[in-house]
């Protein structure tokens, strides 16, 4: 069963202590995403990946994470 983009995205952000940054954040997503459905058959997150110039972009997480540019992501979630 898949969770929300944001309920994932708020469990990187504190198992890495708030050091990812919105293109980082997008990167482990994706790579979490890609392990879960490859063990489980399961999608991880209830969002399709869109294929973006610097990688894989949940466009649902990307808007409210944008404003922090390369800095890390604070807890908004």
């Amino acid at each position: 069963m898949a969770i929300s983009t944001a309920s994932a995205a708020a469990t990187a952000c504190k198992l890495r202590n708030r050091q990812l940054s919105n293109l980082a954040l997008q990167k482990v997503l994706y790579i979490a995403h890609m392990v879960h459905l490859g063990r489980c058959k399961d999608p991880l997150v209830d969002e399709r990946f869109q294929a973006w110039d610097y990688g894989p972009v949940l466009p649902s997480l990307y808007r409210p994470v944008r404003m922090f540019g390369s800095e890390p992501v604070r807890d908004i979630f």
